[in-house]
């Protein structure tokens, strides 16, 4: 059984492989939803808010989310990472659950560097001068298609009526660009968030595989010198065996010559005995 434990097909290495390849695809798929939950988070706040006005804070809370859930994720792939080791460790001796290696730390490496700020979209503003130049234009336009339609009337081309036009063309023309532009700032915002979320994405799940070899590579030596350890102490135990076995057979032998000796010791005393007594007893 030391020796099977040491074959590179024994059980415990299959156990290890298929775990790890298992763990690898659970650990990216926990990190991909945690990350999708984000976006979709934050699309809904983008699609409430003008992000132009809330980026500071909006930003702020998506880099937090995103380090708590690189954070969750090297946690529960650490601690997945520890049963796969008292499953391989089972598979040893009684006590092999005890003689785990010092896997990494379940905390993971450091999130600041990986997670990072994210970058302000610079969605183009809608200001005062904005308003202004898209107002007059619009009431320029109202003005005079009102004013020409007001010539067939017999009115002049600035009249009360083309004036009011001007007015509501203005105002409609400022808000379809204001509208314009938040959806676009919108839309900058959440490109900005997927983007980010796949930058943290792709450096954490990058990091999550190095774990996981050095982890896999960890339990194979570790176990790997475990079988050495056995087949050498199996090798020790039979040595004894054969030494005690030896010993007592030479023990026995020598028993047996001395129980030989000492009959014929008292062979020869008995004979003596009746040379002594005299023929006619």
């Amino acid at each position: 059984r030391a020796a099977d434990l040491r074959n590179t097909s024994s059980r415990w290495h299959q156990v290890l492989n298929d775990g790890i390849a298992d763990l690898n695809a659970d650990v990216d798929y926990d990190l991909r939803d945690r990350m999708r939950s984000i976006v979709r988070e934050g699309e809904k706040i983008v699609d409430g808010v003008d992000p132009g006005k809330v980026w500071d804070q909006f930003a702020l809370q998506v880099e937090d989310q995103a380090a708590a859930a690189a954070a969750a994720n090297f946690l529960w792939a650490s601690e997945r990472a520890r049963w796969l080791a008292g499953q391989v460790a089972e598979l040893f001796a009684e006590d092999g659950a005890r003689s785990l290696p010092d896997l990494p730390d379940s905390t993971g490496p450091d999130l600041p560097d990986l997670i990072g700020e994210m970058e302000d979209p610079a969605g183009e503003k809608f200001g005062a001068g904005q308003r202004a130049f898209v107002g007059l234009r619009g009431g320029y336009m109202g003005t005079l298609m009102a004013g020409m339609y007001s010539t067939f009337m017999g009115l002049t081309l600035l009249n009360p009526f083309s004036a009011a036009a001007g007015l509501l063309m203005g105002g409609k023309m400022m808000r379809d660009e204001s509208k314009r532009l938040l959806e676009r700032r919108r839309m900058e915002a959440k490109n900005t968030v997927r983007r980010y979320v796949d930058d943290v994405s792709f450096q954490v799940g990058k990091q999550s595989r190095d774990m996981l070899r050095h982890v896999q590579r960890e339990l194979r030596d570790h176990f790997m010198a475990r079988s050495d350890e056995l087949v050498r102490s199996a090798q020790e135990s039979l040595i004894a065996a054969e030494r005690a076995s030896q010993t007592g057979e030479a023990g026995r032998q020598q028993r047996i010559a001395d129980l030989r000796a000492e009959l014929e010791r008292i062979g020869a005393l008995e004979k003596q005995g009746q040379a002594l007594v005299p023929a006619g007893d």
